[in-house]
């Protein structure tokens, strides 16, 4: 997931059919396959917008008392 911020002031079209308004941010689920898509590229190399990608830290694994202990 990344959250995508549109640069420029017209909204931009994404390819699977969502809305990114003038200006404004939001989060992309399927970011990882999307930036490879030929639109999105042309987007990131004329800096049309900025992404900010959302990285997951694996959670702490919570030992627990065991049963008779």
């Amino acid at each position: 997931m990344a959250n995508v911020k549109n640069g420029t002031d017209r909204p931009l079209a994404l390819p699977t059919g969502g809305i990114i308004p003038a200006g404004r941010a939001v989060k992309v689920k399927n970011w990882d396959t999307l930036k490879s898509h030929p639109t999105i590229k042309g987007w990131l190399a004329a800096k049309a917008v900025e992404v900010e990608v959302e990285r997951f830290t694996p959670e702490t694994k919570i030992e627990r008392p065991r049963k008779g202990s």
